[in-house]
């Protein structure tokens, strides 16, 4: 009799125990994620935009822009986890964005004295980056707060293609440096940007992290991460032509110059790297 009734109060608190490290829902739902458990997550910033922008009529919100508290892949983002243990996970993020412009400016027209004459300036260009990091994370805590910690390898590629400039205001021997918009870097003194070649920036960088996880309900949470890097970053040689007007011959030169290829590392926090998500697992 003794054995059976210290067999149940083991039961009992081993039982206790794990009902502790993984509460239950009113209905008997784990609230934490088990090992097997795939976590599919997204980040909140669109969603506390819109949220903030439904108070204030028109205004657009502006605390969770890129100098503030904002997820280092920006708002294009989709964060997975693959839980290989109760405590431990791997993880991975993707991010990108893509978007091909046209943009068209109005610039005085030098021919004319009217302030109310404007001919147009233009710019093409397709632009994308892409993102993809991959991680390992360790957990700890007890109850609907998870604390996690780990690093990541992130690697990014930003691709700028076609990038075209058109000009109302012509050269002329009466107007060499003639009126421009500036998109910046496509004015430099007398000259201006006609066509700029692909330009390929590759990054890569290690990421350890840190955060907390709140669970709301069974398998769903919210939760906030920072970060810190090491990057380095390598942009590949790309040409570019600029326009001018020699006034020794009357004419307008098209200068090809070849840029470089360069390079950065970096260290340290920035913006913090912050990451404010929402995570369903399955």
């Amino acid at each position: 009799m003794k054995n059976v009734f210290f067999l149940l109060v083991c039961s009992f608190l081993v039982f206790g125990a794990q009902a502790q490290d993984n509460p239950t829902g009113k209905n008997g739902q784990p609230i934490l994620p088990e090992s097997g458990d795939i976590g599919l997550g997204f980040n909140a910033i669109p969603f506390l935009n819109w949220f903030g922008n439904s108070f204030n009529n028109n205004s657009n919100n502006t605390y969770a822009d890129d100098s503030r508290f904002l997820n280092m892949f920006g708002n294009s983002v989709v964060m997975g986890r693959y839980m290989i243990g109760e405590k431990t996970a791997l993880r991975a993020h993707f991010g990108f964005t893509y978007f091909n412009s046209f943009e068209r400016r109005n610039v005085q027209n030098d021919a004319t004295n009217n302030p109310d004459d404007f001919v147009m300036d233009t710019r093409t260009r397709s632009n994308g980056d892409f993102n993809l990091g991959v991680g390992y994370e360790m957990r700890r805590g007890k109850g609907r707060i998870q604390g996690y910690f780990g690093a990541d390898l992130v690697l990014g590629l930003n691709l700028v293609t076609g990038e075209q400039f058109t000009y109302g205001n012509g050269f002329s021997a009466t107007n060499v440096v003639p009126t421009s918009h500036n998109w910046g870097g496509n004015i430099n003194g007398g000259e201006r940007m006609v066509s700029a070649g692909n330009r390929t920036t590759f990054s890569a960088m290690v990421r350890p992290f840190i955060g907390v996880e709140y669970f709301i309900a069974p398998k769903f949470s919210i939760g906030a991460e920072f970060g810190w890097g090491i990057s380095y970053a390598s942009t590949f040689e790309y040409s570019q032509s600029m326009e001018s007007y020699e006034s020794s011959t009357g004419t307008t030169l098209l200068d090809v110059t070849t840029i470089p290829a360069a390079s950065t590392f970096r260290f340290g926090m920035d913006n913090f790297n912050g990451a404010v998500f929402m995570f369903f697992y399955f």
